[in-house]
């Protein structure tokens, strides 16, 4: 409704004052500007999720990280209510879109590499290497499984589809070796079909 409304306006004006300030291409801004736009109303989380977004160099999504003025590091695991990208969480949208060294920082910073959105209303329980494994990210997964991502993990619906599952299924061998690798079971079966990554 209304407060849906109110915050897809907000991530439209970050995106917008952003896109201002960076461009699309390699430039960064400096920390007196980026300051500047938080402390004009621009909300941290905002901020990052228009920088993973936009593929912005990932020395400004340092600076977001490293300014303690914002707060940030302590929200890198908020759910829907203030992540406003169709609900995903900073880390899982860094592991579809961002470079490697994007989602090292927020490894880095504390984000959680098996943390869902705890929204089930815009979430499929997906987990970041679940993305990665979609998405064929094999140097993203590489650094998820380094800092502790489950590689069994399941997303919620539909119910018992692994990483591995969503890998086979999208045709990504690379991902497939990688993930039997770091332990994943080729022969893991989902509930309802009985399918395995195999």
């Amino acid at each position: 409704g209304r407060e849906m409304k109110v915050k897809r306006e907000q991530q439209e004006v970050a995106e917008y004052l952003l896109r201002g300030q960076l461009g699309y291409g390699p430039k960064a801004i400096g920390g007196e500007t980026l300051r500047s736009l938080l402390k004009n109303g621009l909300d941290p989380l905002d901020a990052l999720l228009a920088c993973i977004k936009r593929a912005v160099p990932p020395s400004v999504v340092s600076l977001l990280l490293k300014d303690e003025a914002a707060g940030l590091r302590s929200r890198l695991d908020e759910g829907a209510e203030d992540a406003h990208y169709e609900g995903m969480l900073p880390l899982q949208l860094a592991a579809s879109d961002a470079s490697p060294e994007v989602v090292r920082l927020l490894l880095r910073y504390g984000a959680d590499p098996n943390r869902r959105n705890p929204d089930p209303a815009t979430s499929d329980g997906i987990t970041p290497l679940w993305i990665a494994a979609d998405y064929a990210r094999a140097r993203v997964a590489r650094l998820l499984i380094a800092c502790g991502a489950d590689v069994e993990e399941p997303k919620i619906r539909p119910v018992g589809f692994r990483p591995a599952h969503i890998a086979a299924q999208q045709g990504h061998s690379e991902m497939l070796v990688l993930l039997f690798a770091a332990g994943a079971n080729p022969n893991a079966r989902t509930p309802k079909e009985g399918a395995t990554p195999l």
